[in-house]
């Protein structure tokens, strides 16, 4: 009887467990979907990618990078940094 009893608290103490998992990986997931909506500033995007006001300059006046400019300040879309990134990635071999 007590081998069905400790059978049971550990099956409870498993699912319990698992449950938590699932929830720190739902919690994980809905992070990284909000990261990639974040809006950074130009001194974000500076610090992100290491480089200088004029660095930044280029990539917008080239097309390289979207922006959008309210009032003298220009804003990045994460999801956009990225898939800048992304198109620019030379594969060696």
């Amino acid at each position: 009887m007590k081998q069905n009893h400790e059978t049971t608290e550990l099956k409870e103490y498993l699912m319990e467990f698992k449950n938590e998992i699932i929830a720190e990986i739902k919690t994980a997931i809905k992070s990284d979907e909000s990261t990639t909506d974040q809006i950074l500033k130009n001194k974000d995007l500076k610090k992100m990618l290491n480089c200088s006001d004029s660095t930044l300059e280029n990539m917008r006046n080239n097309g390289v990078i979207n922006f959008s400019k309210v009032l003298g300040t220009y804003y990045y879309k994460f999801s956009d940094v990225k898939k800048m990134l992304e198109n620019n990635r030379t594969n060696f071999n």
